[in-house]
C-alpha cells in the first residue's frame, strides 16, 4: 500500500472487495488484517528495524549522490550530483 502512494492504513479496507486476489497477489496465506492489526504490525515492524531504516536511508542518498548539509535555520540543504 505504501509503495502504491497509498499511506492510510485505512486503504487496507479496500482489499475487503475482492480478498482473495489480494490473499494471492500480496502472498498472505490467512486472512487480510484489519486497520487496527496492520497498524501494529507496523509499528512492531518499525520499532525493531528502526536503526535499519535509518542507515537504508543514508546509503539511499549516498548512492544516488544526494549530500545532506547540516540544518541552517531550520531548512535542509539539498545537494543533487
Amino acid at each position: 500500500m505504501f509503495c502504491q502512494g497509498k499511506p492510510q492504513y485505512e486503504v487496507v479496507r479496500e482489499m475487503m472487495d475482492d480478498p482473495e486476489y489480494y490473499k494471492y497477489a500480496l502472498g498472505i496465506s490467512y486472512a487480510i488484517p484489519s486497520v487496527e492489526t496492520l497498524r501494529q504490525r507496523f509499528d512492531m515492524i518499525g520499532d525493531s528495524l528502526h536503526k535499519d531504516i535509518l542507515q537504508a536511508n543514508v546509503d539511499l542518498l549516498h548512492e544516488m549522490k544526494i549530500w545532506m548539509h547540516p540544518p541552517d535555520k531550520k531548512i535542509i540543504k539539498l545537494l543533487i550530483v
